[in-house]
């Protein structure tokens, strides 16, 4: 059933990650990029946004994508070689004028409030430098980065 209460989580018969964190380019198969649309489509719903910010036909190399993972065990058989991943959130960065931007993350609202992004903050810390945050920020975010022992920009693209 699809419809604009459903939100359906993305599962691959692969691991795509052991940290929790799949990194998703202008390289990755169409398939994790069309997993990150999915997710940029909810953000949008929810945020009530115009347009959705990531498109999976169009992922430039200015822009890095990130896949929040978990193991499904649960759709795990003997017929798989390796552990199955199910995406929970997805984020992307997109470089604007040198400055790298966190533009948008989302988590199912069953992740959400268990540390998962603050987790892998010092992953885009270390990968981005000091990285900005477009704006508006949610409460939920002012609160990550209120807990964080790094600044970050705020702006608006």
């Amino acid at each position: 059933m699809s419809d604009k209460y459903t939100i359906s989580l993305p599962v691959f018969d692969t691991c795509l990650s052991a940290c929790g964190l799949r990194k998703v380019t202008d390289a990755s198969e169409i398939s994790q990029k069309q997993a990150l649309e999915q997710f940029a489509t909810y953000f949008k719903k929810e945020m009530h946004y115009d347009y959705v910010q990531y498109d999976a036909n169009n992922h430039s190399s200015d822009t890095v994508g990130f896949l929040f993972t978990e193991s499904a065990m649960d759709i795990c058989t003997e017929e798989h070689s390796e552990m199955p991943t199910r995406c929970i959130g997805g984020a992307a960065f997109q470089n604007v004028s040198g400055t790298w931007v966190l533009c948008w993350v989302w988590f199912h609202p069953f992740f959400r409030g268990k540390g998962l992004l603050s987790r892998q903050w010092k992953q885009f810390c270390s990968e981005f430098g000091e990285f900005a945050v477009d704006t508006p920020v949610s409460p939920s975010m002012k609160g990550v980065l209120g807990k964080q022992s790094t600044t970050h920009k705020q702006v608006k693209i």
